[in-house]
């Protein structure tokens, strides 16, 4: 790829081989880039961006987009299996599934079973276990949670109890 292009105005401009620029069509003319499309025009990149985005008559990205080096090859979306079906996309799954995008996406980011993009394979769930047995008033419980549940405490007060020598009934197990 050929270096950098020094502007007129001493600012450096993106090579016009470059696969982020493509040919911009804007009221009847062609123009190497949105940004000469913009000054050209005496309008901002945003809206040359927007109108070509909105598909307003005269404005429109000419010639094929060129692949961009090391990027995705995908057009639109990525694969996804759910309970063992593959959706070519993760909207296809939500529409067919009668859910949204998002909650989708929230399964898989969370590792849930049966969720996962198709390149990516199944997601183990990040969040390590911290629960810790312990012994209150000579019960066994999972955690300091469910002790405090069943004992109708806050888990502040029975993580004081265990710490404190005043309760010798409340401790972790070993």
């Amino acid at each position: 790829m050929s270096d950098p292009v020094t502007s007129p105005t001493g600012a450096a401009q993106l090579p016009t081989d470059h696969p982020r620029i493509r040919e911009v069509h804007a009221e009847g003319r062609v123009f190497s880039s949105i940004l000469e499309a913009a000054r050209e025009l005496g309008i901002t990149p945003d809206t040359v961006r927007s109108r070509i985005k909105r598909e307003v008559a005269s404005y429109a990205f000419g010639g094929a987009r060129k692949p961009q080096p090391g990027g995705s090859t995908r057009l639109h979306g990525r694969p996804v299996v759910i309970a063992g079906v593959r959706y070519a996309t993760m909207k296809a799954a939500a529409a067919q599934l009668n859910t949204n995008t998002s909650e989708i996406r929230r399964k898989i980011m969370q590792g849930i079973v049966g969720y996962w993009y198709e390149d990516e394979g199944q997601r183990l769930d990040s969040r390590r276990d911290i629960r810790r047995p312990i012994f209150a008033d000579g019960k066994p419980y999972e955690s300091i949670a469910a002790a405090a549940r069943d004992l109708r405490l806050t888990r502040p007060t029975v993580h004081a109890r265990i710490k404190s020598e005043r309760f010798p009934d409340y401790f972790y197990q070993k």
